[in-house]
């Protein structure tokens, strides 16, 4: 039976060209699927192993830390600097008890504190002249955008021509002096922040990161803590002083300039006689209010950068120089801690509101201002509010740090990968770029903002100031710790077991701690959109742009590409198998009069099943072979470094066999049903077609013809509407994962890697669809050549006949489009539970089923003209 399939399929090469480009077809699209999951599971299984992986699991906060932004899964960068304690160490030790928690890293945002930094020293009565003189300080902060004055204040003093009675400072305050300032300083603004040494080391490496620089070292266990309660005095009031050890990192973490402006006062100050004249004087009319309307003239001006105060903190602390390594020795330079904490951490306030370029920022947040200062023209307003210790900066908690050693942030352990960031992992400044100004407009380039360095700043700054857990519960309380970052035993691999594994430990965190938990793990940045609105009277900034965490994205990036393709596979499955039984219906019924003469001459129909089921085994075996090499030829011709998986290509060629042992059933099945008499006088003319509607025109008859030839019409449907309905859910996917696939740096990875692959695939689907149009219009055109001959007898021109067919392909196109976009809602309703109906514009890609449709009918429309009207008559 073999040899004779063969020969049959030798004699009939015309009707044996199309069913082999249509294996063809399909091995390549099979091939190509194969490659497509291979990368799918590579990029998502493999690579993104490498790009998944962050220094933590699980982020544990208090209860009240949540923000409107979390509606979305959208976390600002940096977050937990804004969080003020909330978890106690009771909490913590629950958590480092369970079984699957392989690290618990607690991190306590304590405050800011200042370090008092002498930059020069004053020589008292070597002014050059006697005389009284205003010293202004300000602290300039440069954004990136614009310079931010704060800190700013001005204060008098004298010359050694005169003193007071009682030369104390207290007896200068009613003339409006501070007294002799005897140095140039400043406070700079530092975060403190308390961790557990053992656990912070196993979670970023933070003892491999000290910087050899005198006796810098890592935190030890004899740096203990101790609090000496009520032995010391303050304005007549005793405090309590913790004893706190202190790591420092190498970078300041802010760019700012602090200057000093001395001006001489125009007031008689020539001997000791007139300056006590004068300074009678000042004391009848006010004070500070008089020397306040006094003109000046300028007399000296400095000016020094962040970068040189941390460089003489560093020198102070340590006895090293940290740019020439040298001993710190320069007389001049000093560096004294200040013993207050006065503010607390605090977060940004946002409300969301509408996104000016939606297509790019999906979301939008204005920040809503704080005020810091009241009263009057003082009145003040910053980013963040002023969170403090106690209303009387003097009642703040006190420290007396001793130092320990010197990290440096560069050198942590840390996913540096910006498309897994996420907050306080990488002990580096947020960032933010300017990208539209208050009027919306482009800003070009884009204006980098970085840290300002104060308590109240648009962005955070890392901690400069790390000491323990313990230090944080001496100053803070009984509930010190803000966050504690998990990493959970045995999640090493990409996959949906690792992801209920960290939803199983979130869940019992939360039931043991009362807690919040986020799975950071698989997070990434996705740009975000914020408004800086007007403070006080600082003018609006405009729009900022950051890369804020999306919670989540991996593992969503995860389940929508299985989906993808599995519904890929499917589909192209599906088509492949209505294409095969398309085109043996077709073989069938231009073989019908053979098929009949067999059974005359004694085959039984038996035999006429197993030719049809043989044919498929050949084709099955060409499709599962061909299949099968060109994965993997295009297996070992990509770059990817993915492990093969023979399995998943062996089961790519059995599909291919089983399609068209499927495809092969309904045909047999009506093969098994001929009867010899009946196939042999009834021809190949239907003589039961029946007329739905009145013909009168082209398309009326098309319709006629259409729904004459219903059930084999029917197969071109399903062949055009399967992948069109896969495109336009694929589309829909690719809006509904707006904010995962197509926002997020790491969506965006992903649909680089295999979004083009999958729309290929698609188009494999849709061309296989072209061939099975073709194949059964090919065949009603064979069956009615001698009606079209009798219409081109009766004068149609060849234009009419070709219309004639384009239009059952048109009719065959507008029904694949309509079912198709009935059967993506469908399919959109049932995997995503929600309804879609509003979602009329994917109706407009029904252009794309009657463009297949038309193809299809092209040739066969060509055939029909060029029917011989005598020949095609002779067949009635």
């Amino acid at each position: 039976m073999l040899r004779f399939i063969l020969k049959n399929w030798l004699r009939n090469k015309k009707r044996m060209l199309p069913m082999l480009i249509g294996a063809l077809i399909i091995s390549s699209g099979l091939g190509h699927i194969s490659g497509v999951q291979e990368t799918s599971r590579g990029t998502i299984e493999y690579l993104l192993q490498k790009k998944w992986k962050s220094a933590y699991d699980i982020v544990v906060r208090p209860p009240d830390s949540r923000s409107i932004t979390e509606e979305h899964r959208l976390l600002e960068p940096n977050y937990l600097s804004g969080i003020s304690g909330g978890i106690s160490l009771e909490q913590l030790d629950r958590i480092k008890k369970m079984e699957d928690v392989a690290v618990a890293a607690p991190i306590s945002v304590i405050g800011n504190t200042s370090a008092l930094v002498t930059f020069d020293t004053l020589k008292q009565g070597k002014m050059e002249e006697p005389g009284v003189y205003s010293i202004t300080f300000k602290t300039v902060s440069d954004n990136g955008y614009r310079e931010e004055e704060r800190d700013s204040f001005t204060s008098y003093f004298t010359t050694d021509e005169w003193a007071p009675a009682n030369d104390v400072p207290e007896a200068y305050f009613p003339y409006g002096l501070v007294g002799w300032p005897g140095r140039l300083f400043s406070q700079t603004n530092q975060l403190l922040v308390g961790v557990d040494p053992a656990e912070e080391a196993k979670l970023v490496g933070l003892d491999q990161s000290i910087v050899k620089m005198g006796f810098s070292r890592y935190f030890r266990d004899e740096d203990k803590v101790t609090v000496s309660e009520g032995n010391h005095t303050n304005r007549g009031k005793a405090f309590t002083m913790s004893h706190i050890p202190l790591l420092v990192s190498s970078e300041p973490f802010v760019n700012e300039t602090y200057e000093f402006t001395i001006r001489k006062l125009d007031l008689p100050f020539s001997d000791k006689e007139t300056a006590k004249k004068t300074m009678e004087t000042v004391l009848e009319k006010g004070g500070e209010t008089y020397l306040k309307s006094i003109e000046s003239k300028p007399f000296k001006e400095y000016t020094f950068d962040s970068k040189l105060g941390h460089r003489i903190f560093l020198g102070k602390l340590t006895g090293i120089d940290p740019e020439t390594q040298d001993t710190f020795s320069h007389p001049k330079y000093d560096a004294d801690f200040s013993w207050l904490i006065t503010t607390k951490a605090s977060p940004l306030e946002y409300k969301e509101i509408q996104s000016p370029y939606k297509e790019k920022w999906n979301y939008a947040f204005e920040i809503e201002p704080q005020k810091i200062y009241s009263g009057g023209a003082n009145e003040r307003y910053g980013y963040r509010a002023l969170n403090y210790y106690s209303e009387d900066v003097f009642d703040s908690p006190k420290m007396d740090p001793y130092y320990v050693g010197v990290y440096d942030p560069t050198k942590l352990a840390l996913t540096m990968d910006p498309l897994t960031d996420v907050p306080m992992e990488t002990y580096r400044p947020a960032t933010a770029n300017l990208v539209l100004d208050k009027d919306g407009e482009p800003v070009n380039p884009p204006v980098t903002i970085q840290n300002e360095g104060s308590a109240y700043s648009l962005l955070t700054s890392p901690p400069v100031l790390l000491t323990t857990i313990d230090a944080a519960k001496s100053i803070m309380g009984d509930k010190p710790i803000s966050a504690i970052r998990v990493k959970v035993a045995g999640v090493d691999t990409f996959s949906e077991e690792s992801q209920a594994t960290l939803e199983k430990v979130a869940k019992e965190i939360e039931e043991q701690t009362g807690l919040i938990t986020d799975i950071t793990l698989g997070s990434s940045p996705q740009q975000t959109l914020t408004y800086v609105p007007k403070m006080g009277s600082k003018e609006a900034m405009g729009w900022i742009e950051q890369p804020w965490v999306h919670i989540g994205a991996s593992i969503g990036i995860f389940k929508e590409s299985k989906v993808a393709s599995s519904s890929l596979m499917f589909i192209i499955m599906l088509v492949a198998v209505i294409y095969v039984i398309s085109t043996n219906i077709v073989s069938f019924l231009a073989r019908k009069k053979e098929l009949a003469l067999l059974l005359a001459i004694g085959w039984k129909n038996r035999y006429l099943v197993k030719m049809v089921f043989y044919e498929a085994l050949i084709l099955g075996v060409f499709v599962a072979v061909s299949s099968l090499t060109m994965s993997l030829i295009a297996y070992f011709q990509s770059d990817d470094e993915v492990p093969i998986s023979i399995i998943k290509f062996i089961i790519i060629g059995l599909i291919g066999f089983l399609i068209y042992l499927l495809g092969a059933i309904v045909p047999a099945f009506i093969v098994g049903r001929i009867q010899p008499k009946e196939a042999m006088s009834a021809g190949e003319i239907s003589q039961n077609s029946r007329r739905l509607t009145k013909v009168n025109g082209i398309f009326s008859m098309a319709i006629g013809h259409f729904f004459g030839k219903w059930k084999r019409n029917a197969l071109s449907v399903i062949s055009i509407l399967l992948p069109t309905s896969l495109l336009m859910f694929f589309i829909f996917i690719s809006f509904r994962l707006k904010g995962v696939l197509y926002t997020t740096w790491l969506g965006e990875f992903v649909a680089m890697e295999i979004g083009v692959s999958y729309y290929i695939i698609v188009g494999v689907c849709l061309l296989i669809a072209i061939l099975t149009t073709y194949e059964i219009m090919w065949q009603n055109v064979t069956e009615r050549s001698a009606e079209l001959s009798v219409l081109k007898a009766f004068g149609w021109s060849n234009s009419s006949v070709q219309s004639l067919v384009l239009m059952e392909g048109l009719i065959t196109g507008i029904l694949s489009g309509i079912f198709g976009y009935l059967l993506s809602l469908g399919m959109i309703n049932l995997i995503y539970q929600q309804l879609v109906i509003k979602e009329i514009w994917l109706l407009s890609l029904a252009i794309i089923p009657i463009i297949v449709g038309l193809i299809g009918a092209f040739i066969p429309a060509r055939m029909a003209v060029r029917i011989n009207p005598v020949k095609g008559m002779n067949r009635l």
